[in-house]
């Protein structure tokens, strides 16, 4: 269970609690963990995002799958791009392997 990261841009804006919004690419592995991946676990240690919580994540559809981020459980959810239903776990997503998105973090 990997889910692939780049840092395309990051900003940084301050308000009476720093905010953040950063661009990434996510992709897709070949076992699709169940409850989605733990995007706030892989995101929490790298330096751009020390000590936040992510509170939205806004991804394309890419004609494969829906994404749905879960803020209680800090995971980005994969759909069923027809049905709505989430993946199955272990399911392979490499399909998905260029998903563009706004990481929104406090």
């Amino acid at each position: 269970m990997a889910l692939g990261v780049t840092i395309d841009t990051e900003f940084g804006v301050k308000t009476i609690q720093p905010n953040f919004a950063v661009r990434v690419t996510l992709a897709g592995d070949d076992d699709y963990p169940d409850g989605g991946y733990p995007l706030g676990t892989i995101l929490s240690g790298a330096s751009y995002l020390p000590n936040h919580t992510i509170i939205h994540v806004i991804a394309t559809e890419d004609g494969n799958y829906r994404y749905a981020w879960d803020r209680a459980n800090q995971k980005l959810k994969f759909l069923n791009i027809d049905t709505g239903a989430q993946i199955a776990g272990g399911t392979d997503v490499q399909a998905a392997s260029a998903i563009e998105a706004l990481v929104l973090a406090e």
